[in-house]
C-alpha cells in the first residue's frame, strides 16, 4: 500500500474507558445540547438589541453578520461529482456535520471517496475516517484515473485514520489534530474536509463492559466533540450511518441506526438508497428534496435526463 501513496494513518490504541469514566454522567453533555449555540446561530435567531449574544457567537462562528450568515463567506466547497447531489448539499457550510445514511452496500463509502478524491483535485487534503474497514484505496485510483488525474498525487492528499473501537473513536479528535500539525499533511495542502464513514459501527458492536446507555452516551460525547471540532476548525464533517428495519404494526420502516442520538447532533441528513430495478441511486434529504444518479467505475454521475425532484412530486 505504500508504495502506492496510500497514508495509513491506523490509531493503536491499549487504553479502554474506565468504568469510573463511564460512570461520570454528571460530566457529559446530554444530546439535546449538543446543537443549541450553533442551531441559535445557523438560524440567525438573535435579536439586534442583544449585542452581547451576538459578540460572543460571532467569536465561534466567524461566518456571522449582524445576526445572519454571511453569503461571501468563503466555504469550503464539497464535490461529489453530481450537480444534482451538489444541490442537496447546499447548506453544507464550514462548522456543520452533514449524515448520509442508508442499508449496507448502498453507496455511502463510494460517495465519501468521490468527495475525497474531488478535494484532492482541488489541492486539498482530506482525512478518511474509515471505522469498518470499508476503504479502498483502489477505487481512489480508479476515480482519479477516470478524471485522468495524476494518481500518486491524489492518494498523497488522503489521509486515512483507521478507527475500530470505541477507545480509538472516543480519542480520535485529538489525533486528528495531531494530523493537521503534521508536516507532511501541511505540504499536501489545507485541510477542506473530514470524513468519517460509518459513524456509529464501533458503538453497535461496543463490548462486554459496556450497557447500552453507557455506548449511547460515549456516542453523545463523540458527536459533541466533532461538532466542537468542526466548529473551530472551520471544515464541514461528513459521516455515513447504516440503517435498520424497524416493524410496527405490521409495517416494515427503515431508521438510521441510533437515530435519536445521531439525529440531534448533525445539521443535514440525506437518505442513500439503491433502486436496483432502475440501476441508480437515490438521494433523498429530510426536507423533501430528491435526486438520482449512478455510480459507475469511475464514480459518481449525474443520469442525462435527471433532476432534483421536490417532495411534493414524489
Amino acid at each position: 500500500m505504500e508504495k502506492n501513496g496510500y497514508q495509513d494513518g491506523c490509531l493503536v490504541l491499549t487504553r479502554v474507558v474506565p468504568r469510573d469514566e463511564l460512570e461520570a454522567a454528571d460530566s457529559w453533555t446530554t444530546a439535546e445540547s449538543i446543537q443549541t449555540d450553533f442551531d441559535l446561530a445557523m438560524t440567525a435567531k438573535i435579536e439586534a438589541k442583544d449585542k452581547k449574544a451576538l459578540d460572543r457567537l460571532k467569536g465561534r462562528f466567524p461566518w456571522l453578520k449582524d445576526g445572519r450568515i454571511a453569503d461571501n463567506d468563503s466555504l469550503s466547497f464539497i464535490d461529489s461529482s453530481s450537480a444534482r447531489l451538489n444541490d442537496l448539499l447546499r447548506m453544507q457550510r464550514p462548522g456543520t456535520i452533514l449524515d448520509f445514511f442508508g442499508s449496507r452496500a448502498s453507496g455511502k463509502t463510494q460517495i465519501l471517496t468521490q468527495m475525497a478524491v474531488n478535494a484532492s483535485k482541488m489541492g486539498r487534503v482530506t482525512i478518511f475516517v474509515d471505522c469498518s474497514g470499508s476503504f479502498r484505496p483502489e477505487r481512489v485510483v480508479a476515480m482519479a484515473g477516470g478524471q485522468g488525474l495524476v494518481v500518486e498525487d491524489v492518494l498523497r492528499r488522503i489521509f486515512v485514520i483507521r478507527c475500530f473501537s470505541i477507545a480509538q473513536q472516543m480519542n480520535l479528535v485529538q489525533r486528528v489534530k495531531e494530523y493537521i500539525g503534521r508536516r507532511d499533511v501541511k505540504e499536501g495542502g489545507q485541510v477542506i474536509l473530514m470524513l468519517i464513514d460509518d459513524v456509529t459501527e464501533n458503538f453497535i458492536l461496543g463490548s462486554s463492559a459496556t450497557t447500552i446507555i453507557e455506548l449511547r452516551s460515549l456516542l453523545t460525547r463523540h458527536l459533541h466533540q466533532l461538532s466542537h471540532f468542526a466548529i473551530d476548525e472551520r471544515i464541514p464533517i461528513v459521516l455515513t450511518n447504516t440503517t435498520r428495519s424497524r416493524i410496527n404494526e405490521g409495517t416494515v420502516k427503515e431508521v438510521q441506526t441510533l437515530a435519536s442520538i445521531v439525529e440531534r447532533g448533525t445539521q443535514i441528513r440525506i437518505h442513500i438508497e439503491r433502486i436496483r430495478s432502475k440501476g441508480v441511486w437515490l438521494a433523498s434529504s429530510t426536507i423533501g428534496d430528491r435526486c438520482e444518479f449512478r455510480i459507475s467505475e469511475h464514480g459518481l454521475v449525474d443520469l442525462a435526463d435527471n433532476s432534483t425532484i421536490q417532495g411534493a412530486e414524489s
